[in-house]
Order: C-alpha cells, then sequence, then structure tokens
C-alpha cells in the first residue's frame, strides 16, 4: 500500500481498537512507506504514552488493593473485640 494517509488512517484504527504491539508496528514491513513520517511517529508517541500512563495507573490500584488487604488482615475480628 502506498497511500499514506490511508495507511496511517489503518493504523490509527487498530490502535484506537487496542492495538499495541509496538515491536510489531516498528518493525512490520507493510509499514515501512509511513515510518518516517511525522503522523506515524506523532501517533505512536501518542499511543505510546498512554498505554504508559494506564499502566502506571493499573499499578497504583494493583498497590492501593494489596495494602488494603493487608490493613484488614492486621484488624482483630469482630467476635474478638469484645
Amino acid at each position: 500500500m502506498n497511500k499514506k494517509t490511508e495507511a496511517v488512517d489503518f493504523l490509527k484504527k487498530a490502535l484506537d481498537a487496542g492495538f499495541n504491539r509496538f515491536h510489531h508496528i516498528e518493525t512490520d514491513w507493510d509499514l515501512d512507506n509511513i515510518r518516517d513520517t511525522e503522523e506515524y511517529k506523532s501517533l505512536l508517541k501518542e499511543y505510546k504514552e498512554k498505554l504508559e500512563k494506564e499502566i502506571i495507573e493499573l499499578d497504583k490500584i494493583k498497590t492501593s488493593s494489596i495494602e488494603d488487604q493487608m490493613n484488614l488482615k492486621s484488624v482483630a475480628p469482630a467476635d474478638k473485640i469484645m
């Protein structure tokens, strides 16, 4: 496919749908003709940053959940309080 605008549009649709295998995107020869375009570079940068933020948020949730579980274990059972 040598239609750069169309290729970038299809890549954006794939990224919007959740495709985030960036190594594959960066090495797939089907995308060679757009790899040097600003649209391609900015699209990958945007979606990599978005994924990184999602991972950080998920890690915060996971860490918070583990801390909450640890705090619950340190509380005495209700029947032992009275």
